[in-house]
């Protein structure tokens, strides 16, 4: 093998590999390893945390399938994502689906049995149930698509990346809501809508869908809200009616991500508090032409550490002014809900920035 003492941490690195794994298949991984310059290109930790370590030997044999052009691209977008001030998700899973897509087709002509096809045997086969395999290729190229609409400076492989990682992000927040599975799992069947937008001028529309006032209106059960971010990019926010159209908002908070939060000394607060998602003003506004979420920047803000303790009284002094409005207003539309959610926002936002000395908790509004 060859043996560059400038960068002897990353030759030792092929070494062990090939002693560990010695095959035709590992020399020829070895052998693209080195025509695609790695060494001079990335470190020992990155080669060992892109392309060694918890991948499988699928994924290297795949590697040696991509030319060193993919292969640079593929190291491009994770130099991007190391760099990332956000903690990200699904890494590895997505790598490996960027990999196997790449090295089996043009992901631009990919029918979706093929789609379907390298999931279930190239990678992540194990990562979601079964049940979502169709939702996992219908997801994949619907983001896809988007991606590539909205984002034309975006290679095809980063397209394809950031579509993977969103899907899997959504699914496994489904699964992480729903009780039972088979309550939600005829998605199959089921509408999806993406709604794309930037939190206040959101329109449907998913293939052949045709445009309603609200995806609550037509009984989907999974929604997608892909909500603009300030400085560029996005991020995709899921919606999920369960049983008796409760409306959940997955199972982690994307609020800092939303408001693109990198300071560890703020918390990312919800002015509407999660906790008050049952709510029925919420509910009717996420089922608006709007869609309000949770999670949505709209809906957030960049609070000191201090100021963002816990505050019962702030969320009883909110619910009161849901109910309020509820009773004041009992044949209000899903539209209506929504507006009264944007200008309780911006009170509570007044309140919050007009007194910067002032627990949340002894605020009064």
């Amino acid at each position: 093998m060859i043996n560059d003492p400038s960068n002897s941490d990353f030759y030792e690195e092929l070494k062990n590999y090939y002693d560990a794994n010695s095959s035709e298949d590992s020399r020829k991984f070895i052998t693209t390893v080195l025509k695609s310059n790695l060494p001079n290109t990335i470190t020992a930790a990155q080669f060992r945390k892109w392309f060694l370590e918890g991948y499988s030997q699928t994924f290297q044999k795949n590697i040696s399938l991509l030319s060193p052009e993919k292969i640079q691209e593929y190291i491009r977008i994770n130099k991007e994502i190391e760099a990332s001030p956000y903690d990200e998700e699904y890494i590895k899973e997505t790598n490996e689906a960027f990999v196997a897509f790449t090295s089996y087709a043009d992901i631009d002509t990919m029918t979706d049995a093929q789609i379907e096809y390298v999931l279930n045997n190239n990678c992540c086969a194990g990562l979601l149930i079964q049940n979502f395999v169709h939702e996992k290729v219908r997801l994949i190229s619907a983001n896809y698509l988007h991606l590539r609409k909205y984002y034309p400076s975006w290679s095809k492989g980063k397209c394809f990346w950031e579509a993977s990682r969103e899907t899997f992000q959504l699914l496994l927040d489904v699964i992480g809501v729903v009780p039972a599975v088979g309550e939600v799992a005829d998605l199959t069947n089921g509408l999806i809508y993406t709604i794309n937008g930037d939190g206040l001028n959101a329109s449907l529309s998913f293939a052949s869908a045709v445009p309603v006032a609200g995806w609550g209106a037509v009984g989907a059960k999974f929604a997608i809200k892909t909500v603009a971010v300030a400085g560029g990019g996005k991020v995709a926010l899921g919606m999920i009616k369960g049983a008796g159209g409760l409306i959940t908002f997955g199972k982690t908070s994307k609020l800092r991500a939303a408001i693109k939060l990198t300071d560890a000394s703020k918390h990312a607060h919800h002015i509407i508090p999660r906790s008050l998602y049952r709510h029925q003003i919420i509910q009717n506004a996420a089922k608006s032409e709007k869609a309000f979420h949770i999670d949505e920047a709209l809906n957030g803000m960049a609070i000191d550490k201090w100021r963002n303790t816990n505050h019962p009284s702030y969320n009883d002094i909110i619910e009161f002014k849901l109910e309020n409005f509820k009773n004041e207003n009992p044949s209000a539309s899903y539209d209506e809900c929504y507006d009264f959610l944007l200008d309780l926002i911006d009170e509570a936002k007044d309140a919050i920035n007009n007194n910067p000395t002032l627990k949340l908790q002894n605020l009064i509004f």
